[in-house]
């Protein structure tokens, strides 16, 4: 019959549009595979602002992370030896910060050349947007080690949200006020791009400094 022959027809192809996605599929997958294994985190060291090296405060796991003995009020510098090349994104609940964090995570991975990561909630609706598949999940403990720096778009608690993350040593924070209390937020939003830039830049000539107190 019409209908047998009409199946018939249409088997093939199918088949042969499963391989192809299949295969778009797995190449995808592997891309993503190389772009996270070629993610690693920058090397640094730790100085104390009066010049002398710092004990409570060490690097370990190959300059990779910053762990801490004990409490203190030493005000110290992280320094990076090479330039940083993960940043972790967050933004305060609510639609409202979406396009300035859209525009962030094109400026970061376009422009300054980073591998940008995403919290899960905003990860699933920024990798669905045409232009925005790159963006990296940022969930286990693996992938927030990876991270040299983040940035949050929003007030005093999405700072203390991303201290929260880590309970040991929290990689340096670049704030952005966009929340209803800014008291700890150092950045407007229009400065986002020039102060990224700055901060990235400023590794590639001299290498960076950035003070800190734990």
């Amino acid at each position: 019959s019409s209908s047998a022959a009409a199946a018939a027809a249409a088997a093939p192809l199918e088949v042969e549009v499963e391989t192809t996605n299949a295969a778009e599929a797995e190449a995808e997958a592997k891309a993503s595979e190389e772009h996270f294994v070629a993610a690693e985190k920058a090397s640094l060291f730790l100085m104390r602002c009066d010049g002398v090296s710092c004990s409570r405060e060490t690097v370990k796991e190959n300059d990779k992370a910053v762990s801490f003995a004990h409490a203190t009020t030493q005000q110290i510098y992280l320094m990076w030896k090479d330039r940083p090349r993960n940043v972790l994104v967050l933004k305060r609940f609510g639609l409202e910060l979406v396009p300035p964090t859209l525009e962030m995570v094109q400026h970061l991975s376009e422009e300054l050349g980073l591998t940008v990561w995403l919290e899960p909630q905003v990860h699933a609706r920024v990798s669905a947007m045409a232009g925005y598949s790159h963006v990296h999940l940022c969930e286990s403990a693996d992938e927030r080690d990876l991270i040299d720096f983040v940035v949050t778009i929003g007030g005093d608690g999405l700072i203390l949200h991303a201290s929260k993350m880590y309970p040991g040593g929290c990689p340096p924070i670049l704030c952005f006020a966009g929340g209803s209390l800014g008291f700890l937020t150092t950045h407007k939003l229009d400065e986002a791009s020039e102060a990224t830039r700055a901060l990235v830049e400023a590794v590639d000539t001299n290498g960076y400094n950035i003070e800190a107190s734990a």
